[in-house]
């Protein structure tokens, strides 16, 4: 054999022996369970608290995961099914024996198919007619738990959906949350008013207390309530618009005897306003702020009701029909303004309020306050009847430099706000106080009898379905899908407050938001020298008309239709400064955009080019090296 002949069966050979090595390592490699997650967020990765809940299992718990495997299956859900199996595999590596995962495929008229729609996996319809199944049920003993539909609307959530089926099945017994409010936020029959103007349908429950039902038994107690139910674990309020002084007092003495609140407080109800506008035929129109004023007084709160917070940095940017600018009350909070370092707010970065309001003051004798999320120091309180005109809240906005609390934690021991009892009726006639017998019994606590915990919020709207979900049909099902954090912020204080604490990180898997916050700032610097041209313009218009009408005031009857010299004067003045205000105002807006547009290019330019630019500026610096060492040797 020659030699080209050796190189050539050496070369053979070589190939083969590295293709046999491959293909072993790759089979090999295929039976571990190695997956590395390179995302900022972990979003691939079990959390600690699932880890926790796994770990804490006594019973093996079964996982049924039910798909479709057949050719009817969309493409995106087929990806999306592969997700879910590699996430439940992670499940069962980390709960070992005490995790069973059983896979089927619901075929239709197979004992697959039976066994989902008798675990509560439902099939979703397709335009053909055929069914198609995504969705898990979590079996231990005789109890079931289903989630029959897992959209990949819902990815982020993922862990939490299926952690959450675990962790109800095996809790002994929910936790009970009393629900107090001026808002149908648990759903509302139609009353006799609501069916004269046409509405018959039942009003649904907003979407946080429904998603809250699955973990919790849910109280409602109406606004009136003279006493709160014991077994009540954690006492929500959401705009207690019109609450009376009793009702404050039941929730005075439910604070005493060691009860924990959560008060979702409102200045300008944008729920309210909006329905108002949809029901005019309402005889007493709902009142749009709430207050606890007793209750705060005596803990040493201070909240306006009629103020709501304006804050020109974390303001939303809208699309008007004239230009883009910036609405001052409706506020995206971003990581920066939370507090980290509760565990219920950790790991948050995106809360919106709308219309919100703060609290202030010094807490009383023997409480703690923390405050949760403020404003930054580019904010304002503005009366809440300009609120919801963001031409308006940007023309009243004056920095205040101070940074308000829009969301405040009370820990310790509070004291009553009811020291001589339970508060007296009014007589309807003279509306003197007519003394009750319940005031003066010995029932009445005057501190608490523990240390408790008061959360109090200072936006109801960040609840409500339209600020925090976005809601889509998929497959004939309404899907609901986080816009921002404010379901998990919800969700994580009624966790923190009963005790569940280990949903809590798995719940905060949010909605990445990533503000510019230097091209806020520079589009709210620009708006302020808007605003101050604005007013000056309007300033010399009326000065000028207040001019006109002197001059107008000395003229004779006879001369009233006819423009003096002066006036003449006066109005070809103002015309001047107008035109001289307008350029000035069309120079702004366009510095306004060349300093954006200089900003995102930089930011361009930098994404682009900074990584090829640091791989040229390496090679020419190894060859450099090379060419030295060459030149040594």
């Amino acid at each position: 054999m020659n030699r080209r002949n050796r190189n050539l069966v050496y070369s053979v050979i070589g190939i083969s022996a590295l293709f046999l090595i491959f293909t072993g390592l790759n089979f090999i490699v295929s039976k571990l369970s190695i997956r590395a997650d390179l995302t900022e967020e972990k979003l691939y990765t079990l959390s600690g608290s699932t880890k926790s809940i796994l770990k804490k299992l006594d019973t093996p718990v079964t996982v049924k995961f039910y798909y479709t495997k057949s050719s009817n299956m969309p493409g995106f859900l087929k990806t999306y099914a592969d997700k879910i199996l590699d996430l439940l595999k992670e499940y069962r590596q980390i709960g070992g024996n005490k995790i069973v995962i059983e896979k089927y495929d619901p075929v239709p008229d197979s004992e697959a198919e039976d066994s989902a729609l008798m675990d509560g996996v439902t099939g979703q319809p397709l335009s053909n007619g055929d069914k198609i199944y995504l969705g898990i049920a979590v079996q231990l003993l005789d109890q079931t738990v289903a989630v029959p539909f897992l959209s990949p609307e819902r990815e982020q959530l993922l862990e939490y959906d299926i952690t959450r089926a675990i962790s109800q099945i095996t809790r002994v017994k929910k936790s009970v949350i009393g629900v107090m409010s001026a808002l149908p936020v648990m759903g509302q029959k139609p009353n006799a008013m609501m069916m004269q103007m046409g509405q018959f349908n039942q009003l649904p429950p907003w979407l946080v207390f429904k998603e809250l039902k699955n973990d919790y038994e849910l109280l409602e107690i109406p606004l009136a309530a003279e006493k709160i139910d014991p077994s009540v674990e954690l006492l929500v309020i959401v705009h207690p618009a019109g609450i009376s002084d009793k009702a404050q007092y039941a929730i005075d003495q439910y604070i005493m005897n060691g009860g924990k609140v959560l008060a979702f407080m409102d200045p300008n109800s944008f729920y309210t306003t909006a329905t108002e506008k949809n029901n005019k035929k309402q005889a007493a129109p709902p009142k749009i702020s709430s207050n606890l004023d007793k209750l705060f007084k005596a803990w040493g709160v201070e909240y306006n009701e009629d103020m709501v917070v304006s804050d020109m940095t974390l303001g939303r940017r809208i699309a008007t029909q004239e230009n883009k600018m910036t609405f001052p009350t409706v506020i995206d909070i971003t990581s920066r303004e939370i507090n980290k370092d509760e565990v219920f707010a950790s790991q948050l970065d995106n809360i919106t309020e709308v219309f919100g309001g703060s609290f202030g003051g010094e807490p009383a004798a023997g409480l703690k306050k923390t405050v949760i999320f403020k404003s930054t120091k580019d904010s304002h309180l503005l009366n809440s009847y300009m609120a919801s005109d963001p031409a308006t809240a940007v023309k009243e906005f004056k920095p205040d430099n101070l940074e308000y609390a829009m969301a405040i934690k009370l820990t310790g021991k509070f004291k009553t706000a009811f020291p001589e009892g339970k508060p007296a009726d009014k007589n309807p006639v003279n509306g003197e106080k007519v003394q009750d017998k319940a005031a003066s019994t010995p029932d009445s606590l005057k501190e608490s009898r523990k240390e408790t915990v008061v959360v109090l919020v200072g936006d109801s709207d960040m609840l409500f379905d339209e600020i925090c979900v976005r809601s889509s049909n998929v497959f004939g099902q309404v899907i609901a899908q986080p816009l921002n954090d404010n379901l998990s912020l919800f969700q994580n204080l009624i966790g923190f407050m009963t005790g569940d604490s280990d949903l809590i990180q798995i719940r905060s898997r949010k909605v990445i938001s990533r503000p510019f916050t230097v091209v806020k700032s520079i589009q709210s610097q620009a708006e302020q020298r808007f605003k101050n041209k604005i007013l000056e313009l309007e300033d010399d218009l009326m000065k000028a008309q207040e001019r006109l009408s002197k001059l107008q005031e000395q003229k004779s009857k006879n001369q009233k239709l006819i423009l003096s010299q002066e006036q003449k004067d006066e109005i070809k003045n103002f015309r001047q400064k107008e035109a001289k205000a307008k350029l000035e105002l069309k120079t702004l807006r366009k510095e306004l955009r060349q300093d954006i547009d200089s900003l995102e290019n930089r930011l361009k330019w930098i994404n682009i080019a900074l990584m090829p630019a640091l791989v040229i500026v390496f090679g020419l610096g190894l060859a450099v090296y090379r060419n030295r060492r060459s030149f040594v040797k």
